[in-house]
């Protein structure tokens, strides 16, 4: 899909006294080894599986489902959306995740977007709806950390999301949109990401 923005940014983002909260809010939890969707927790006792997750995917995560997360990036979400003309018809925010890249870490190219609506009969704000934009915030200054460089792959090129420039810059982004965050070759890189949802496209 051609688009005239791939990505809308805000380098001023949120304030360093909410990133040290959110960091603060991550510490009560207990990391995991970060999965793709096609895999399960099941999935890492296959030696066979972990070694093709790795081979797109070595990071780890922890999960925050507060509400007043979900308050804070909401009105960026909204605001991207209609700024940058995609106007999706969205209305469900997944479950927040803290990122954690470490040295030698890295998520290589992936779309957020699955080819089937999400089926979940459990959750009905879930049930039949697809990922929309999808948001990442940086959470510690660029300072700290060498590689770990956001990319996105479109019909019009390759481009470097240069824009995440201090800890609270964001971007929003089309879920359809191939990307990856090239490895950290030094230091650690902080981030918090979320999927906003919507019915498939008509």
């Amino acid at each position: 899909m051609i688009l005239k923005y791939y990505y809308w940014y805000y380098k001023n983002g949120i304030s360093k006294e909410v990133v040290a909260e959110i960091i603060k809010e991550s510490k009560k939890i207990k990391k995991e080894i970060a999965l793709t969707g096609d895999l399960s927790k099941k999935d890492l006792k296959s030696k066979k599986k972990l070694e093709r997750l790795k081979k797109t995917r070595d990071c780890n995560v922890k999960w925050l489902n507060k509400k007043w997360i979900y308050n804070l990036i909401h009105p960026y979400i909204a605001d991207a959306n209609s700024a940058a003309g995609w106007n999706f018809d969205i209305n469900f925010t997944e479950q927040a995740q803290f990122t954690i890249y470490s040295k030698d870490k890295y998520y290589g190219w992936h779309e957020d977007q699955f080819e089937q609506p999400i089926f979940c009969p459990k959750d009905k704000d879930r049930h039949g709806k697809i990922r929309k934009l999808s948001m990442s915030i940086l959470l510690n200054d660029p300072k700290e950390y060498e590689g770990g460089v956001l990319e996105f792959a479109t019909p019009n090129g390759l481009f470097t999301c240069n824009e995440l420039i201090k800890a609270g810059s964001l971007v929003v982004f089309p879920s359809f949109i191939r990307h990856r965050v090239t490895p950290v070759t030094k230091g650690k890189r902080l981030s918090l990401v979320s999927w906003t949802l919507g019915y498939p496209y008509r």
